[in-house]
C-alpha cells in the first residue's frame, strides 16, 4: 500500500540505499595494484534530452 512520507526521509533513504551500495561494492584497486576507485553497483541516465525544457 502507498504511504505518504515527507522529503526529508525520502532524501535520508536514498542516501543510506546509495551509500549502503557503494560501501558493499566499492573497489579501490585493481588486481594489478592499479587505482580505480569505482562501484559498478550504481548506475545513472542522464542527458541534455532528459528534461521538461524545450530543446
Amino acid at each position: 500500500s502507498w504511504e505518504e512520507r515527507p522529503l526529508g526521509w525520502a532524501m535520508d533513504r536514498i542516501a543510506y540505499l546509495v551509500k549502503r551500495t557503494r560501501d558493499e561494492s566499492f573497489v579501490r584497486n585493481l588486481p594489478d595494484g592499479t587505482p580505480v576507485n569505482h562501484t559498478l553497483a550504481i548506475g545513472s541516465l542522464g542527458g541534455a534530452t532528459l528534461g521538461n525544457e524545450e530543446n
